[in-house]
């Protein structure tokens, strides 16, 4: 039977200067730097011309390929005579072009934080006075779990007081919701707690050029005297969780979760939207307004996001390193707990993907979902370190001994503060006598990471275009792909 669901993986690293060298035919591997992959024709072990036409890469002989990457260690001999060949390039397995069957590229990507909001309805006169409103947030995820070995919850309280005539300003409970998420020891750990009240409204139009993206808009205003780094923004146009992220003279640039789609330029023309200010007065000095329908205001609850690590002198392979972001539940409770419909503050439950357009209406908004971030430095490492013990290269723990034989994993092979992209190349390598008949054919990705930071670089262009049409003259309709099936 064959083992297909198992792949044997191979990673090369490709952080040169040029991460991918364009061969001309004639070049040995030896000719590649420290870092630098290339593509080899087996029959000669000379470096492939990427620039060959590809009607004549397969009917001109060239069967197979291999991979090659030049080495990291500057030394031949290390320890005795005995020892050698630590500068030979670390090679792939053959490739047969019509036994690939998967081709594609995963970029990096940053983490996103959990933003939620707690919001009263904008007109909000029906709560009630001298009554405890509860608030009960839950935080999930593994940072809570290896913290507590169970889910972080707790229900806080938050009392209306003595009113007299005037109704309540819904700005009394969120003061006292945030005070206590800041100051509990262990919430305060995973959740940072801020109210906002408006600034300001204003009628904004998109400014001429190329400034409008799928994270950011920058946009003419008559004034911007009431506008502020770190407002929130609200309109009926804008992506939920907009913040304003700088200001010139007439000028403001709002940024948004990216939802992948780039906004229509036009559409912000003339749009009405709403500032809203951070608060920073502590409750006990706040006075309630004697008209709070026209007191708009919100509570925002952040998820924490802290990646822990080690410094490179104490670092081991079987350190545990975090980078899950805590997910975050909130709604309005009633005394045993339970989910209620609350005056002004809705119903009990996330409201996820609203529209601007009903956002002053009370509830509890999801402002920005919470995100896994990928190609870390810090995973790229272990995985190369598991790669190099399958080369029989050990890792060794003590830095010192790294040192002496010349170890270049943590100093000029991968960086663990870098994000990386990766090329993956899936292939099986069938067995042409195997008398058990099990393992009879073998599946094999080479994966090749290099730097973000060198994702524009032209020869990995050339490296996917000239596999692509390598794969296509074989008559394999596999072409290289990112992770939503988009065509590289």
């Amino acid at each position: 039977m064959a083992y297909f669901p198992h792949a044997y993986q191979k990673m090369l690293v490709a952080n040169s200067p040029t991460p991918f060298k364009l061969g001309t035919g004639t070049e040995a591997t030896t000719t590649l730097l420290p870092g630098q992959v290339g593509i080899v024709d087996p029959k000669n072990h000379k470096l492939v011309d990427l620039a060959e036409p590809a009607v004549d890469l397969y009917g001109n002989g060239l069967r197979m390929i291999y991979l090659a990457q030049g080495s990291f260690y500057q030394s031949d001999k290390l320890g005795s005579s005995l020892h050698g060949g630590y500068k030979e390039t670390v090679k792939s397995k053959g490739i047969n072009p019509k036994y690939v069957s998967a081709f594609y590229l995963t970029k990096s990507a940053e983490a996103a934080q959990h933003v939620l909001m707690v919001r009263p309805a904008k007109d909000c006169v029906t709560l009630e006075c001298d009554t405890t409103y509860r608030l009960r947030v839950d935080v999930k995820g593994s940072p809570a779990l290896r913290f507590l070995t169970h889910n972080l919850y707790q229900t806080l309280d938050a009392h209306s007081g003595c009113c007299g005539t005037n109704p309540v300003d819904p700005m009394v409970l969120l003061l006292q919701w945030k005070e206590a998420i800041n100051a509990s020891p262990i919430l305060n750990q995973f959740v940072q707690a801020a109210v906002f009240n408006v600034a300001s409204t204003a009628t904004t139009s998109a400014s001429p050029g190329t400034n409008i993206t799928a994270i950011s808009a920058t946009f003419d205003m008559a004034s911007t005297t009431a506008v502020a780094e770190g407002q929130r923004v609200v309109g009926a146009r804008f992506p939920v969780g907009a913040v304003v992220t700088s200001k010139t003279a007439g000028k403001v640039t709002i940024s948004f979760p990216d939802t992948g789609v780039t906004p229509d330029a036009a559409s912000f023309n003339n749009e009405p939207v709403t500032f809203y200010s951070p608060v920073t007065t502590a409750f006990s000095a706040y006075t309630p307004d004697a008209t709070p329908a026209t007191n708009d205001c919100f509570l925002t609850l952040t998820g924490a996001y802290s990646a822990t690590d080690f410094q490179d002198c104490s670092f081991s392979p079987m350190d545990h390193v975090e980078y899950q972001p805590i997910e975050i539940y909130a709604s309005v409770v009633e005394q045993t707990d339970v989910p209620c419909d609350t005056s002004c503050f809705g119903k009990g439950g996330v409201i996820t993907n609203p529209a601007n357009a009903v956002i002053s209406n009370g509830g509890v908004y999801v402002l920005a979902q919470a995100k896994q971030g990928k190609g870390f430095g810090e995973t790229v490492v272990r995985e190369y370190i598991l790669d190099k013990r399958y080369r029989q290269e050990p890792w060794n723990q003590d830095p010192r001994l790294r040192e002496v034989l010349g170890n270049t994993t943590l100093t000029t092979d991968i960086s663990r503060t870098a994000k990386y992209w990766a090329l993956h190349i899936l292939h099986n390598v069938p067995r042409s006598s195997n008398p058990s008949g099990t393992m009879d054919s073998d599946q094999y990705l080479i994966k090749i990471v290099f730097p973000a930071s060198d994702s524009a670089d032209l020869s990995i262009g050339s490296f996917i275009d000239f596999l692509n049409a390598y794969f296509a003259a074989a008559g394999n309709p596999v072409a290289c792909v990112d992770e939503f099936g988009v065509p590289v």
